[in-house]
């Protein structure tokens, strides 16, 4: 289990940890951060991530759909308040509930989801069933209000306490109806919830009439979250367990036992500038070149309205051999067997609300490379193994528009430098070896 995240219960007590700037020149045991004149830079004539932000390969990404997409998308999120709102309306919380320990807590949400939030929901049952005699367990994604009324007449189900739901509110429209208020009417109300961006969204407002507290993963979700709800919050970072699973095999991949093998892990079937996918191919050419012998294996989902990254990433690699997209899903066991063939986790995000894969390559023991800026730089200091990565504060921007325009955010942009200098040291570490 990750140990080294400590939970915190007071939000008095949460301040977002110091993140490291482009002008800061730290050291570690990885050595100081290499001056600007020794970074190494691209072939002359070679595409870099930023020409895609550029015209005229920028207009790719606003084809009619998408536009017509971003046209809907007020109407969109009035009909999404329209709807949370009713259903805060019919199952609103008691005010005469309390919170009691133990009991039967009851345990809602999509558990069996295949993404990184059904992983840390599923963490996170894992923990409560070390924690509590009897926990009570719904699927929102297996039940049905019929499957649910004949667990509760057998007995399997029974009025809660406590009620803890591992959802996001979007799919609190999958949790909430599959019950008879009156059945969660007595319940103290948790939800775990995360974001990644420093506001809270208009669109979770509805959840103060539906939770007494929230736990979240990180102070930089906490704060976030509890500055538009209002509501009181425990910092209760996901309990990372490194399953006892071999690694994949390299040759599955087309890799070589003694090649230096990267990985990054990233969902990019909603805002993929978030996770800036194309800056992890800009460093790995930045550090490698065609170097056969260091590959990077990213893998990659996409939706059919992200199809555009997918094309940018396959022309930003072109004819590099050494960096592959992978674009299999695989099961928890999996991802875990393909964090342990690697040497190196990459991840130049621009905000997470935690990070889950760089929290599980930290707690497997392998190198990350990883942007020192929202939730990943409070932890990543309790790891010898993590590697932080200089960024630049910049306006929040993406074509996506997937955050408020009403707040003036920001977002890291890393060093992509730096972080092609961090990647050849370790290749050179590991090839002493």
């Amino acid at each position: 289990m990750l140990t080294n995240l400590q939970p915190v219960a007071t939000r008095d007590t949460c301040s977002i940890s110091p993140a490291l700037s482009y002008d800061d020149r730290p050291t570690s045991e990885n050595g100081p951060i290499i001056e600007r004149p020794d970074w190494p830079e691209l072939e002359g004539g070679q595409l870099t991530a930023r020409d895609f932000d550029r015209l005229p390969r920028i207009l790719r990404r606003y084809t009619p759909a998408h536009l017509y997409y971003l046209i809907r998308q007020p109407r969109r999120r009035r009909r999404f308040i329209r709807q949370a709102q009713a259903i805060a309306s019919r199952w609103k919380k008691s005010a005469c509930a309390q919170k009691k320990v133990g009991g039967a807590p009851l345990v809602v949400g999509p558990l069996s989801d295949t993404n990184g939030l059904g992983r840390a929901a599923r963490y996170e049952v894992d923990r409560l069933r070390g924690e509590c005699a009897r926990l009570q367990v719904v699927d929102v994604r297996r039940e049905t209000p019929v499957s649910i009324r004949h667990r509760i007449a057998s007995g399997d189900l029974v009025p809660p306490e406590t009620l803890i739901v591992l959802a996001q509110p979007d799919n609190y429209k999958l949790v909430f109806p599959l019950f008879e208020p009156g059945f969660l009417a007595r319940a103290w109300r948790i939800g775990q919830l995360v974001w990644e961006m420093q506001y809270c969204p208009d669109e979770w407002m509805f959840v103060r009439d539906l939770l007494h507290e929230f736990w979240a993963p990180s102070r930089f979700s906490a704060e976030a979250i509890a500055g538009g709800l209002g509501l009181p919050y425990e910092v209760r970072p996901h309990p990372v367990i490194v399953p006892d699973v071999p690694p994949m095999e390299r040759s599955r991949f087309g890799v070589a036992d003694d090649d230096f093998l990267g990985l990054a892990i990233m969902d990019l079937r909603a805002c993929p500038d978030r996770k800036n996918p194309l800056a992890h191919v800009e460093a790995w050419k930045l550090a490698f070149g065609r170097n056969s012998k260091c590959k990077l294996l990213m893998k990659v989902r996409f939706q059919k309205r992200t199809q555009i990254v997918r094309r940018e990433l396959l022309e930003l690699i072109g004819d590099y051999p050494n960096i592959s997209l992978v674009e299999d899903v695989f099961t928890d066991d999996e991802i875990t067997a393909f964090q342990k063939m690697g040497n190196v986790y990459l991840s130049l995000h621009r905000s997470e609300g935690f990070g889950l894969n760089i929290a599980e390559a930290l707690e497997i023991g392998l190198p990350v490379i990883a942007t020192s800026w929202s939730a990943p730089a409070e932890y990543m200091p309790n790891y010898e193994h993590a590697i932080p990565i200089t960024f630049r504060q910049v306006p929040y921007e993406d074509y996506w528009r997937a955050y408020s325009p009403k707040h003036q955010l920001t977002w890291a942009e890393p060093n992509v430098q730096h972080a092609a200098m961090m990647l050849r040291r370790l290749a050179l570490g590991s090839s002493d070896k």
